[in-house]
């Protein structure tokens, strides 16, 4: 009785089971103590799942590092709605199944590919989706639209054999956001950035005395926004307007921030127009169809 009471018991309420004996005998291997009522047992492991992608702080870490080194960075909102219907048509019509970060992939490479002064410049691009920075150049081939899924998974696999270098340009892309916007509201003030106040205060040309009435003029003159819609409304051809009523009342859109980091392999000039191609190519998905 002595030497059954040495053995661990962990059956329920501590009873004592045929394993417990044969796991003191030696004869099976010892199976784990029941958890206590209340206690909170280890989460159970999941095999095969990929490590969770985090290229939103990747983002952030890298422009704030970039902050740091005082490199210039330029940052621009871009409305995806037409890049999202256009993926909703190649899905139902094509069959063609892509994503969002495809088609930001796609424009970023034919930007670079038709930037004169970015020939031969690899960029590297962070998204929300991805967990390491995806490097494009000017040199690849893209194919239809159709090729850019695979565009995307063979940068993925290439990527991850090689690391990332900080000296690169960067360009980073936020998650998507639903805004609301109102085509009337004066645009929010933006304060100059660090090269935008250096290239005003270096600029030998400042505006003549002239160029400054005739902007104060265009001002004053300047149509309220209220008697624009009211010419929208009351067309004196009697024909209906060409812009659409949506673009003159506030409206929902889905918008998405990127924001490019230039670096010595390409000047903040070139970076500026790169990233207004990259939206261009966005805002207009139809040009996403011909590479």
């Amino acid at each position: 009785m002595d030497r059954l009471e040495q053995i661990p018991a962990t059956g329920p309420k501590q009873r004592l089971l045929k394993g417990d004996v044969l796991a003191y005998l030696g004869l099976i291997a010892p199976r784990d103590p029941p958890v206590p009522a209340g206690v909170q047992g280890p989460p159970p492991r999941k095999l095969g799942l990929p490590p969770k992608a985090d290229g939103a702080q990747l983002v952030v870490d890298r422009l704030a590092k970039a902050k740091r080194e005082h490199l210039p960075q330029y940052q621009r909102q871009v409305a995806v709605d037409q890049v999202n219907e256009l993926i909703k048509q190649l899905k139902q019509k094509r069959g063609i199944a892509l994503t969002l970060e495809d088609l930001v992939l796609r424009a970023a490479t034919m930007a670079l590919q038709h930037a004169s002064d970015a020939i031969d410049t690899t960029i590297e691009v962070a998204m929300p989706t991805t967990s390491a920075p995806l490097a494009i150049h000017s040199q690849i081939k893209l194919g239809g639209i159709e090729q850019a899924s695979k565009l995307r998974q063979a940068l993925a696999s290439s990527s991850s054999s090689s690391s990332s270098s900080s000296s690169l340009p960067f360009l980073g892309v936020g998650p998507m956001q639903t805004v609301t916007v109102d085509p009337l509201a004066p645009p929010p003030a933006k304060p100059l950035s660090t090269d935008e106040l250096y290239a005003f205060l270096l600029n030998d040309e400042l505006p003549s005395k002239k160029a400054v009435e005739s902007a104060e003029t265009a001002a004053a003159t300047a149509s309220s926004p209220s008697s624009s819609l009211l010419d929208y409304l009351l067309d004196t051809t009697g024909q209906v307007a060409s812009p659409s009523i949506r673009q003159e009342f506030p409206h929902k859109e889905q918008r998405i921030t990127l924001t490019i980091v230039a670096s010595p392999g390409l000047k903040a000039a070139a970076a500026h127009q790169l990233l207004d191609s990259v939206a261009s190519y966005l805002e207009q998905p139809q040009m996403l169809q011909h590479a």
